[in-house]
């Protein structure tokens, strides 16, 4: 009902506008915006049966442009209200109750307003649900994105330490792997040649300083050192 309605109004009002200057004038041409406004009107009524509410809206409001009849801001109203655009519906049915306060439809178009004041708040509800259900994604997305860098620098920082200690493995089995082959490459200090040389020449040290003694504190032995020789022993009395 409420599309059909709109169209009887509008044509109403075309049909009185147009038919008084009509007769006042007689057969004399039409006002050329009333004209316009018919077209445009004409046009509009077609879109809104087909439900292309928005092209019938643009026509409308050209229609309303053309010639200011309150007729077509009901119209106007009636296609915000079915684009479910009720602040805009809500509107355009006040302005058209307050340029046609004796308007015939008043009952039904207090009606459309109330109906769109709760569709309204109804949408308006709805948004600010949906509002807060994205802000409240938005927040646990960031938790989760904080999370998870979290998570990846405990991971960056472990596999330092782990990559840490692995060096430090690495230099005491490198440290480790030298000493023993500078082991094996170098013999015990017993088994080098020097060693056995120092120790033979301090034993024969060792043994001439015995034989040395033991003739120094006989003193029935002399000691002759003639020359060229290693010397002699000459023992007093024999």
């Amino acid at each position: 009902m409420s599309r059909v309605f709109p169209t009887l109004l509008a044509l109403i009002a075309l049909l009185a506008a147009w038919s008084a200057p009509a007769r006042a004038q007689g057969n004399d041409d039409a006002d050329p915006a009333l004209e316009q406004a018919r077209q445009l009107f004409q046009e509009a009524e077609q879109q809104y049966r087909l439900g292309k509410f928005a092209a019938a809206l643009e026509l409308y409001s050209k229609a309303y442009e053309a010639k200011s009849f309150p007729a077509f801001l009901f119209n106007i109203g009636q296609c915000h209200r079915e684009l479910k655009e009720h602040e805009r519906a809500i509107f355009f049915y006040r302005s058209y109750l307050r340029d046609e306060p004796a308007a015939a439809n008043r009952e039904v178009v207090e009606q459309l307003i109330a109906d769109c004041e709760v569709a309204l708040a109804a949408q308006q509800a709805a948004a600010r649900q949906a509002e807060a259900e994205r802000k409240a994604e938005a927040e646990r997305q960031r938790q989760a994105e904080a999370e998870q860098r979290r998570a990846e620098q405990e991971r960056l920082r472990l596999e330092q330490e782990r990559l840490a200690t692995e060096r430090l493995k690495a230099a005491a089995a490198a440290a480790e792997a030298e000493r023993r082959r500078q082991e094996e490459a170098e013999p015990p200090v017993w088994e080098t040649w020097w060693f056995w040389t120092a120790i033979g020449g301090g034993a024969v040290a060792v043994a001439g300083a015995i034989t040395a003694g033991v003739l120094l504190s006989d003193p029935g032995t002399r000691e002759v050192m003639p020359s060229g020789s290693l010397g002699t022993l000459d023992r007093r009395g024999e």
